[in-house]
């Protein structure tokens, strides 16, 4: 679902001068529970986040050619 608060994105991306900006919000409840405390959520979000990253780092690799 897309933010209605999300400032960052605006603020940081730059179209125009070929600067692009990301944000992901994540819910708490898919990591951590009421206590605030890792649960077994947490690893796997890990896994699922360090897996875009790297794909993500490949793309921009790929479009400045290196």
């Amino acid at each position: 679902a897309v933010s209605d608060r999300s400032f960052c994105v605006p603020a940081s991306g730059q179209p125009a001068r070929g600067w692009s900006a990301l944000q992901i919000e994540l819910r708490r409840p898919l990591y951590m529970d009421g206590q605030l405390q890792k649960h077994a959520g947490f690893d796997r979000l890990q896994r699922t986040i360090d897996g875009m990253l790297a794909a993500l780092a490949a793309h921009a690799r790929r479009q400045i050619g290196g």
